[in-house]
C-alpha cells in the first residue's frame, strides 16, 4: 500500500507544486497590498519565529494542539477515540481505526488559528462591539498561524512517525496541498473579499492551469528528450 500511495504521490507532484506556487504568489500580492492595511496580522507572523528562536520553543503547547488535532479528525471520521495522552515532551492518541486525514492532520491544519478565526468570527457577529478589537484578532490570529507553521515545520525535520506511516513522499504530498486549501480557506474567510482574496474558485482555476502546464511539459520532455534517449541506449546495448 505504501507503494502505491508514494507513486500517486510523485504523479501527483505537479499539482502540489502548483498549488505551493500559487500559494506563494498569493501570499505576496496579499502582503504587497494590506501590509499597512492589516499591520496587526503581518507583525503576528513575524513576531512568533522571533520568539521561538530566542526565548523559548513552547513544545507543551504544541504537542496539545497536535494531539488534539488527531482526536477532532478522528472523531470527523468517525472513529472513536479511546485515548488521548499529553505529557510535557511527547504525547498520543489512540482510536479505534485510523487513516491517513487522521494521521496527517496536525500537520495541514493549524487547530489554534482554526479556533481564533471561529471564536472571532462568532463573536464579531453576535457582539458588533468587539470590531475596534479586530486589529488584535489579526494579531493572534497570524500568531497562532505562525506558531503551527516553525513549529510543524521544526516536527517534521526532526523525524515523526506520522510522516513515515504513508510514506514520506505521499505525506508531504498530502501536507502540502491540504495546508494551501485549509490557509486560503481562512485566510479568505477571515478578511473578507476585500482583503486577502477576492475568488476562492479563481484560486483554484490558477492551480488547475498551472498543473496543466506542468504536466504539458514534462510530456513534451519526455516525448522529445527522455524516450528518444531511452531508445537509444536499447539500440546501443542490442548491438
Amino acid at each position: 500500500m505504501k507503494f502505491f500511495k508514494s507513486s500517486a504521490a510523485i504523479l501527483l507532484a505537479p499539482v502540489v507544486a502548483a498549488a505551493v506556487y500559487t500559494y506563494a504568489a498569493f501570499l505576496y500580492d496579499f502582503a504587497a497590498r494590506s501590509f499597512l492595511t492589516y499591520w496587526s496580522f503581518w507583525l503576528g507572523l513575524l513576531i512568533y519565529p522571533v520568539f521561538q528562536r530566542f526565548v523559548v520553543r513552547p513544545n507543551g503547547i504544541y504537542i496539545f494542539e497536535h494531539e488534539m488535532t488527531h482526536a477532532l479528525f478522528a472523531v470527523f471520521t468517525l472513529s472513536r477515540v479511546k485515548k488521548i495522552s499529553v505529557k510535557k515532551d511527547n504525547g498520543s492518541v489512540v482510536v479505534d481505526k485510523t487513516n491517513s486525514l487522521i494521521t496527517l492532520a496536525p500537520y495541514f491544519f493549524p487547530l489554534y488559528a482554526a479556533s481564533v478565526f471561529a471564536l472571532w468570527k462568532i463573536a464579531a457577529r453576535i457582539w458588533p462591539q468587539v470590531m475596534p478589537w479586530e486589529p488584535a484578532a489579526h494579531f493572534v490570529f497570524a500568531l497562532a498561524l505562525s506558531f503551527h507553521f516553525f513549529m510543524t515545520t521544526n516536527a517534521i525535520f526532526h523525524g515523526q512517525s506520522d510522516i513515515r506511516a504513508d510514506g514520506v513522499f505521499f505525506s508531504m504530498a498530502v501536507i502540502f496541498f491540504l495546508y494551501v486549501c485549509v490557509s486560503v480557506f481562512l485566510l479568505k474567510f477571515f478578511f473578507g473579499s476585500s482583503g486577502a482574496l477576492q475568488n476562492l474558485g479563481g484560486f483554484f482555476l490558477k492551480i488547475w492551469n498551472l498543473s496543466a502546464f506542468f504536466y504539458a511539459w514534462i510530456w513534451r520532455f519526455a516525448v522529445d528528450k527522455a524516450f528518444p534517449a531511452a531508445r537509444r541506449m536499447v539500440n546501443a546495448f542490442v548491438a
